[in-house]
């Protein structure tokens, strides 16, 4: 568990916790398990191949772009935007937040 911001520019599998701070990543290519406390998480290209989750309490996840994979999102506090989702994809990614937007293929 990171206590600054978490900058990467380029992963296959990544697990990362941050208490206070950001994660931005410039691209994942396989698997994500992410979150956040008291921060934003800011991905540039996510390419899935296995299911997913990003978490952030406090804060907003962003996502550039996806490839063909369903997206379940939930804010319970903020606004969700979501294009290109696959409802019939077998690889999931699971995103919520208690208190921050969505925002992914845009």
């Amino acid at each position: 568990m990171s206590s600054g911001n978490i900058n990467i520019e380029k992963a296959g599998k990544i697990e990362a916790r941050a208490s206070s701070g950001s994660i931005k990543i410039g691209m994942i290519a396989s698997f994500c398990d992410l979150s956040t406390n008291s921060g934003e998480i800011k991905i540039e290209e996510c390419n899935l191949n296995e299911d997913s989750k990003i978490t952030a309490k406090s804060g907003a996840v962003r996502i550039k772009k996806t490839n063909d994979i369903y997206i379940n999102a939930k804010a319970k506090s903020g606004s969700t935007k979501i294009e290109q989702n696959n409802r019939k994809s077998d690889i999931e990614l699971k995103i919520e937040t208690i208190s921050g937007g969505i925002k992914v293929n845009f």
